[in-house]
């Protein structure tokens, strides 16, 4: 349900959603909640040109967005553009070299990107970024990519993956000043949501881009904090 005041609620009853194909908000708006696990959408999510369409959409428990062209229209849209999303515990994987922007984000979700090569380069990515105009306090996203290509026990290299990966994400309002958005670059074992991870480092945003980056990286924790004498 979208509300007059443009909050999107969901049902009493939870059920899973599959929706296959590009999704055009032509006009006024459109609402999609996605808040269970078997929930997917597979598309772009666009406006036609000279049209003032928005989308709101509620990404939860394990729902994922998989973002890649899909049917009628992938070609004419230029972007994804979301005017609210409200994650908790939901995916995105960009899969598609268009960005995607998102005007208002609430809430934690994890965000999921392919690399060629050792994934150090930006080039090495080759779908789009991504765009958090505002968010809400105590919002946050993980960065995530897979360990291929990578030599874990080489620092620098782990470092530079895990920094250009950060650098995919852009928050633009940390340019004014907002600073609601916590992040974190990480490199787990494979690309899904149950991925263990590897590697991690928290992020901070560049004032006078709002690009990404990646602070140091975190110790791993010890496996055996107590071993036996």
């Amino acid at each position: 349900n979208l509300s007059d005041r443009n909050v999107l609620t969901a049902g009493a009853v939870k059920h899973d959603v599959q929706i296959e194909g590009n999704v055009l908000a032509q006009k006024g708006r459109l609402g999609l909640v996605l808040n269970t696990d078997g929930s997917y959408i597979k598309g772009l999510i666009g406006t036609d040109a000279g049209t003032a369409g928005q989308t709101y959409m509620m990404l939860s428990d394990g729902a994922s967005w998989y973002h890649e062209g899909k049917g009628a229209r992938t070609d004419s849209i230029k972007e994804s553009k979301i005017k609210n999303l409200e994650a908790d515990g939901g995916n995105i994987y960009q899969k598609n070299e268009k960005p995607i922007t998102i005007e208002n984000y609430k809430g934690n979700m994890k965000l999921f990107y392919k690399h060629e090569n050792a994934g150090t380069k930006a080039e090495d990515y080759k779908t789009g970024d991504v765009h958090i105009k505002e968010a809400a306090k105590n919002s946050s996203v993980t960065m995530m990519t897979d360990n291929s290509g990578i030599t874990m026990t080489d620092d620098k290299q782990v470092y530079n993956v895990l920094n250009t990966l950060a650098g995919k994400l852009y928050y633009e309002a940390y340019k004014n000043g907002e600073k609601n958005l916590k992040g974190q670059a990480t490199i787990a074992e494979g690309l899904t949501a149950s991925s263990a991870t590897l590697k991690m480092a928290d992020m901070d945003f560049h004032e006078a881009s709002g690009q990404g980056y990646a602070k140091e990286i975190n110790p791993s924790p010890n496996p055996n904090p107590n071993p036996n004498p």
